[in-house]
């Protein structure tokens, strides 16, 4: 079984917004959702990124930089998600973990991200809380710092 990660292309973002869709769907017509992700500011701003299996996307991600008050050198990541078929299956789990060492290979500080579900799950991916400030009742703050973690720990982002 070959297993890649890389780069999305812009023709397979109707394919990766469904993977959320049932998560973040919010009771729309598939096609309404496709088009609110199409013309959403935050999802052009970012970089998405698949986990392939035998050349098709199963789990993807965006990465944010410079955006949403994040420290210098920090990264944020949104919009985990896997194809319902696929679930249970560790593909997002691997491709947190490929896509923070990368980062982390590339000398950035620390990963953000805003926990919609579980935050345990992130937890065993190496994320921490941060416990103070949180600003939303239905996410977690939470960071994966590789230097100076008391700095990274003190500092909210806006929500991506």
């Amino acid at each position: 079984m070959s297993i890649n990660i890389r780069k999305a292309k812009p023709s397979e973002w109707d394919e990766i917004f469904l993977m959320g869709f049932s998560t973040w769907g919010d009771g729309l017509a598939k096609e309404d959702y496709l088009k609110e992700c199409h013309e959403s500011e935050k999802y052009q701003q970012g970089h998405w990124y698949v986990l392939e299996k035998e050349s098709k996307p199963v789990s993807s991600l965006i990465i944010y930089e410079n955006l949403f008050n994040l420290p210098e050198a920090c990264f944020g990541i949104g919009s985990v998600a896997t194809h319902e078929d696929q679930y249970r299956r560790g593909y997002a789990s691997k491709l947190v973990k490929e896509i923070s060492k990368k980062f982390k290979e590339l000398d950035a500080r620390g990963i953000f991200l805003f926990s919609d579900i579980n935050p345990e799950f992130y937890r065993k991916l190496g994320f921490e809380s941060i416990t103070a400030n949180q600003p939303y009742d239905d996410t977690t703050c939470m960071v994966l710092p590789f230097k100076s973690r008391e700095h990274l720990l003190l500092k909210m982002p806006d929500y991506f």
